[in-house]
């Protein structure tokens, strides 16, 4: 039964280390970029059992691409963390400082002396303050020489995937993405909404791409790679803990089988190889330390195991933060809508007002007497949205009133702070955008009733 589901079986010891012998040792950009969150000790521990392996080592070049955006990110980032640390440090002084002020000790208690304890704090907060400093001096900085990025390019040097070819090649990999992401196909599935993000999309080369199906377009470069070379296993090593990678089973909690099914089941029919094993970094580390002769000590294993699991809770709140806002943010977008219905109602008496039923704008009124219809846009600003976004729905709008049989065309931006500055702001547009069949206007929300409708142009 093994050869005909070979999905549903895990790798024993001799079958483990048949796979270690041959296998390519693929490296996920979070392994990567957790290096810079390690003590010294640790990186180095890690950075020397990669490079054990430096002639089988190899990334898609998507991993390689989110390993150099996003390392300045993480540099910042430990930077800020030694700031915050001594945030802390100086403000518990002060705060004791002021309880004590609080309790009037001076004048209420013969015996203590608040300002003898208040030095013994303000002298142990000056060696900490400098043991602090002294770890900053060690900390790299955005602008600093990066020795963990050049030990990281001499390991890959000349094992980094291709690029995709052109953005046909890419787009057509972003549909297929869409597609599995539909059916819950991993892997990537669960980063749909980082096509919410404001960083969701971005250029490079000259190309567009999507954050959102980052992971799908690793795995796809994966499957790519493996079905052109001779390496017979794969190895991948994530710190990724998504559903959308590992297969887990609820026994007494969360019970992690090892890579999902989908994914070996697809590596073997594209590459015709069976062999594909998924590791954590700590779980990666402990198998070299015990089979390989890796020189690693426990502390480590623990310190990259410990790493990750915070980096995982972190993610989680700030992907449970996004799923609230971006509710919050449907339920206003609803009551916007509605809102403009209302008001579309009122000021076409008589008029047929539809949705758009997936069309390029929101609603079309219907003149059914005259055989005239007016396309209407809805877009809701707050004082986080970008100035190219406002140029963006302008464009469109205005392209909507050029290319299509609309008596005209209504864009309305509903703000949800005060309404001038882009009242002002569109003023100044509205001899670049002007157009005959556009109309363009600003409002606010009050009691579910669009409120203040100005006519910029």
């Amino acid at each position: 039964m093994r050869d005909q589901f070979p999905s549903f079986y895990k790798f024993d010891e001799a079958g483990a280390k048949k796979v270690w012998a041959d296998a390519t040792f693929v490296f996920d950009a979070n392994v990567l970029l957790n290096v810079y969150r390690y003590p010294e000790k640790v990186a180095t521990e890690l950075l020397d059992t990669i490079e054990k392996f430096k002639d089988r080592v190899w990334v898609p070049h998507n991993i390689a691409l989110e390993y150099q955006r996003n390392r300045l990110k993480v540099i910042a980032a430990q930077r800020e963390r030694i700031g915050d640390v001594r945030k802390l440090v100086d403000g518990s002084v002060t705060q004791l400082s002021r309880e004590f002020s609080k309790l009037e000790l001076d004048k209420r208690h013969s015996f203590i002396d608040p300002q003898a304890i208040i030095d013994v704090f303000d002298g142990a907060k000056e060696k900490a303050l400098k043991i602090i400093s002294q770890s900053a001096d060690k900390q790299i900085d955005v602008n600093d020489f990066d020795p963990i990025r050049s030990r990281i390019d001499a390991i890959f040097s000349g094992r980094v995937g291709s690029p995709p070819k052109d953005q046909e090649e890419l787009d057509s990999i972003y549909v297929e993405g869409q597609k599995r992401y539909d059916d819950l196909m991993p892997p990537g599935f669960k980063d749909a909404e980082k096509a919410e993000d404001s960083e969701g999309h971005f250029h490079f080369n000259g190309l567009h791409y999507q954050s959102a199906f980052g992971d799908y377009l690793n795995w796809h470069q994966i499957l790519s790679y493996f079905s052109d070379v001779k390496s017979a296993s794969l190895v991948i090593v994530t710190d990724d803990a998504k559903d959308d990678w590992w297969w887990r089973v609820r026994s007494s909690g969360n019970k992690t089988i090892g890579i999902r099914r989908e994914l070996v089941e697809e590596f073997c029919q594209i590459t015709g190889s069976k062999n594909v094993i998924a590791y954590a970094s700590d779980s990666f580390l402990r198998y070299a330390k015990e089979n390989e002769g890796a020189e690693i000590s426990s502390d480590a294993i623990e310190t990259v195991k410990d790493v990750a699991r915070r980096n995982e809770r972190r993610s989680e709140n700030a992907s449970n933060l996004k799923t609230a806002l971006l509710f919050k943010r449907r339920v206003f977008e609803l009551e916007v809508e509605n809102a403009v219905y209302e008001y579309l109602l009122e000021k076409y008496p008589g008029a047929h007002i539809e949705f758009s039923q997936g069309r390029s704008y929101d609603f079309i009124v219907r003149n059914l007497k005259e055989a005239t219809s007016i396309a209407v846009e809805v877009k809701t600003i707050s004082d986080q949205t970008s100035f190219s976004k406002i140029e963006k729905a302008l464009n469109i709008t205005r392209g909507m009133a050029t290319e299509n049989n609309f008596e005209s065309v209504e864009l309305y931006f509903l703000c949800e702070g005060t309404q001038e500055p882009l009242t002002r702001l569109l003023s100044q547009m509205a001899e670049a955008y002007h157009d005959p069949k556009l109309n363009v206007f600003v409002s606010s929300l009050l009691n579910g009733q669009l409120f203040g409708v100005v006519h910029v142009f």
